[in-house]
């Protein structure tokens, strides 16, 4: 391995921890059961925007993903869905005691 590949893998994994502890400390405060219920909502605003424009796909990942944790909101199933699309981490941080008045707009 070169030093190039050296450093960019050290970057890599140094970002990865640093993002896994930002997701750890906002799941152990978040009320996942608004933050469902908050995504549950983007999920069927965009639904009646399709109805109107189209199609909308997702990814097979982000639907098993969203499924696990639509049916049980544990921080582990939040962990999953937050690897395939970390954008949702919005609504986890709005699902914070603090900010239980605050609603993500969709992305």
């Amino acid at each position: 391995m070169g030093i190039g590949s050296a450093l960019i893998w050290h970057w890599a994994k140094k970002n990865q921890q640093d993002k896994a502890g930002q997701w750890n400390a906002i799941l152990a405060k978040c009320d996942l059961q608004m933050a469902r219920d908050q995504i549950a909502d983007m999920h069927r605003m965009l639904n009646a925007q399709v109805k109107e424009s189209g199609a909308l796909y997702f990814k097979n990942e982000y639907v098993f993903a969203w499924e696990a944790f639509r049916d049980k909101p544990t921080i582990d199933n939040a962990r999953v869905l937050l690897d395939i699309a970390p954008q949702l981490l919005r609504y986890l941080r709005c699902a914070l005691p603090a900010a239980a008045s605050i609603r993500p707009t969709a992305f």
